[in-house]
């Protein structure tokens, strides 16, 4: 066998050894002559080439798109198979190519940090976590069953009923603590958002 004298690989053939040699050495002996830029394997000029005169020469046969490398369309193909070859060893997910893949690995990489504190939901960036943390705000799951508003708080909505309670009619309003003299009357220990509460058969946050 042939062995790198920089690293002790072996390779099968001279020329591959003198392939491999150009990743120590830097050397590119192929350049493009459209652009000028070296190469240190014919091959990959030659796929370097194809992005100057358009050449594709490897289709699709599912949907007959074209590819300069042969590489690329193995990566297309996947999209027609759902073949997803590379998966995460955190979470077992599976993606069609590498890139794809590191690009996930990242979450888990710095978990917390880009993490939903309302739903626990994990970001690749902080940027879109910001942006999920809107719909978060927008969402307003107390209604008051008045007048139809929502608010994003319980203690909003007892605000709001309270102030409602507090411009109702008086005479509407002692005929109210009229009629629940006795044991269903609300304490008047009962202050407040909590005589709201009651008022309006809201429970009580434990």
């Amino acid at each position: 066998p042939y062995q790198c004298t920089y690293c002790s690989k072996d390779f099968i053939t001279s020329d591959s050894l003198t392939k491999h040699l150009r990743i120590h050495t830097g050397e590119k002996p192929y350049q493009c002559i459209h652009c000028s830029k070296t190469f240190t394997t014919r091959d990959i000029l030659t796929r370097h080439l194809r992005i100057h005169t358009g050449e594709k020469p490897y289709q699709c046969r599912c949907c007959n798109k074209a590819f300069i490398t042969s590489d690329s369309l193995t990566k297309h193909l996947r999209i027609h198979t759902g073949e997803k070859p590379y998966q995460c060893i955190q979470c077992a997910r599976k993606f069609t190519t590498r890139n794809m893949l590191t690009r996930h690995l990242r979450i888990h990489v710095d978990k917390k940090s880009c993490q939903c504190i309302h739903c626990n939901k994990i970001f690749p960036t902080c940027g879109s976590l910001a942006e999920h943390l809107r719909s978060h705000r927008s969402k307003k799951p107390h209604q008051c069953t008045h007048c139809s508003k929502s608010f994003t708080k319980r203690s909003i909505l007892l605000r709001h009923l309270a102030a409602i309670q507090a411009s109702s009619n008086t005479g509407a309003l002692t005929a109210t603590r009229d009629s629940h003299q006795g044991p269903n009357r609300v304490p008047s220990s009962t202050h407040g958002q909590d005589a709201v509460s009651v008022s309006y058969g809201l429970q009580r946050d434990v």
